[in-house]
């Protein structure tokens, strides 16, 4: 009984003293460089789009993300581990703009913990802008001297106005 209680203790120890680990450290990063501009749709600012930077070089590099303000503005960020840092490596990276819209057309509000297929949310945007691939010919080549890029995408057919949302267009 004793010798079972010793191995209980002692396990409890090991998995109370895991339980304090830090995480990993975060991945290294190169030098990233602060990268913003505006997304617009016919002429207009595009609020609540997703805009994903993708390394064209296939070397492992990083990705970066922004969501465009209600004046269509975005900041770029590069998540390393657990970490969100401002700005993405130096480099050429092909541009992705996603928005998702509800069947009545209304934006689909960001929520990391729902996945928008679970909403019947669709795209809003054509997919020569939101698709990653041969079809999309966005681009941007950052640097340190060229570090904003602005877009004009085009919606996709019966998705509304690039407004706030409203209800689907025939």
């Amino acid at each position: 009984m004793a010798r079972g209680l010793a191995i209980a203790v002692l396990l409890g120890g090991v998995l109370i003293a895991g339980c304090g680990e830090k995480p990993p450290p975060a991945p290294e990063l190169p030098e990233l460089i602060p990268v913003s501009g505006v997304i617009k749709a016919a002429g207009k600012p595009l609020e609540n789009a997703t805009v994903i930077f993708m390394p064209t070089v296939n070397k492992g590099g990083y990705s970066a993300m922004g969501v465009t303000d209600a004046e269509g503005k975005y900041k770029l960020e590069t998540r390393a581990g657990q970490s969100v840092h401002t700005g993405v490596p130096a480099g050429e990276y092909q541009v992705m703009v996603s928005r998702m819209v509800k069947p009545d057309g209304s934006i689909l509000p960001r929520d990391p913990s729902k996945p928008p297929a679970m909403s019947a949310a669709r795209q809003s945007i054509a997919p020569e802008f939101s698709m990653l691939g041969s079809m999309n010919k966005q681009k941007a080549n950052v640097s340190k001297t060229l570090n904003s890029f602005d877009f004009e995408v085009s919606m996709m057919r019966g998705t509304g106005p690039p407004g706030p949302g409203g209800p689907p267009t025939p």
